[in-house]
């Protein structure tokens, strides 16, 4: 298993539970993935329960886990796995068909709320209304800048469940957070983006020091791609498959894990 996020943990759970020795690795120190992020948000701490919970079901099982650990196609193929499991999660979207996408004043939401880049008393233009967008704007207004937040769809946070959108929407409101539904990003430019009516393509300038992407998650499948071709049971689970939930990532794994043939001696028994 490549990747212990969610999904990845999920698989490795649900294949010892079938009787296989599993191996995981994960290229970062921690497991966690994507719930890491998104439980470093404000009263979302008890999202992080889900990976405890997994680490300390696949540690009971005696699932080697491998932390620091980047593995290559190479390293599979020597291994000689009976299947592979990626879950090798996904990254944030920078839409190269959007020119200035890749300026140095351009984030994405992720870096703002690890607070690993935080700008200070700036006007910033966020792209994308989900709850991530959300929590970033949120985290953005408590360093002092002037936030506006754009979203294609006509309304904000579009199929996000109406209570965790109230309980956010209480916190930003106080900052004065503007919020323009019906607007596409059309380009970034020296201290302003260029927006769009979504309905009538009429665009306007928005001053902008700074601006951050919150426009989801693209998967990693390079792993499961170099695979694919040569192997007969590799699978790409979670986030490297599809973006969803954290119910998704796991339902995933766990419905491909229970796809896999039993291998023909167990079948033979």
């Amino acid at each position: 298993v490549v990747g212990a996020g969610v999904a990845g943990l999920m698989a490795a759970h649900t294949l010892a539970r079938r009787g296989f020795k599993v191996k995981v690795f994960e290229k970062e120190d921690v497991p966690g993935g994507q719930v890491n992020i998104a439980s470093s948000c404000n009263l979302k701490d008890k999202l992080h329960w889900s990976v405890e919970d997994l680490m300390t079901m696949v540690q009971t099982q005696g699932v080697e886990v491998n932390f620091g650990k980047t593995i290559t196609a190479a390293d599979i193929r020597e291994m000689k796995p009976y299947a592979v499991f990626v879950a090798t999660g996904g990254v944030p979207i920078r839409p190269g068909s959007i020119p200035g996408t890749d300026r140095e004043n351009v984030l994405v939401a992720p870096e703002v709320i690890m607070g690993e880049k935080v700008p200070e008393n700036q006007n910033v233009i966020v792209v994308g209304s989900g709850m991530t967008g959300l929590e970033t704007t949120e985290k953005l207004n408590e360093a002092g800048n002037t936030v506006t937040v754009i979203e294609m769809a006509k309304e904000i946070a579009p199929g996000t469940w109406f209570q965790l959108l109230d309980d956010e929407m209480e916190r930003i409101r106080p900052y004065g957070t503007k919020f323009l539904t019906n607007t596409k990003l059309v380009s970034i430019n020296d201290g302003t983006v260029t927006v769009a009516n979504a309905k009538t393509g009429a665009e306007e300038k928005l001053p902008a020091d700074t601006v951050v992407l919150s426009m989801g998650v693209r998967p990693v499948n390079g792993l499961f791609a170099a695979l694919r071709e040569e192997m007969e049971n590799v699978f790409a689970v979670g986030d490297a498959c599809a973006s969803g939930r954290i119910a998704d990532a796991t339902k995933s794994a766990y419905q491909a894990v229970m796809a896999l043939p039993a291998p023909a001696a167990v079948k033979a028994r």
